[in-house]
């Protein structure tokens, strides 16, 4: 193995991925990514990624109160979220609602956060 080598990528959707924590449920279809080819490690399409699909999430998702709300009713809720010119990647959340919009926000990004882990997807 050659260590100044620079890998060649190309650009890859991955499988469908779950991801849970404190309680959470995520689920994502249609998560795009940067492939090594000979190593195949996974990596963010772009730097911001991460912050930008969070951000655009939660303006997907709703407030926090009708999030809670349908979680409650164990209804979930699902978001299509549209990043840059990426295809768009399909959310479902579901699972116990936490118990307050802090402990939401966090819970939401390490569910995420487990699902992109468990793929070994990394900024």
């Amino acid at each position: 193995m050659n260590l100044f080598k620079k890998p060649r990528w190309h650009d890859e959707i991955l499988p469908d991925l779950v991801g849970t924590y404190s309680g959470l449920t995520v689920e994502l279809s249609g998560v795009p990514c940067r492939t090594a080819e000979e190593s195949n490690e996974h990596r963010y399409r772009f730097a911001d990624f991460g912050f930008e699909f969070i951000n655009e999430l939660h303006g997907q998702l709703g407030e926090f109160t009708t999030v809670r709300e349908s979680l409650l009713a164990k209804r979930g809720i699902s978001a299509t979220v549209n990043i840059r010119d990426l295809a768009p990647i399909f959310v479902r959340l579901t699972g116990v609602p936490p118990k307050s919009r802090r402990e939401y926000f966090s819970d939401l990004a390490d569910a995420i956060i487990n699902a992109f882990g468990k793929q070994g997807l990394k900024p």
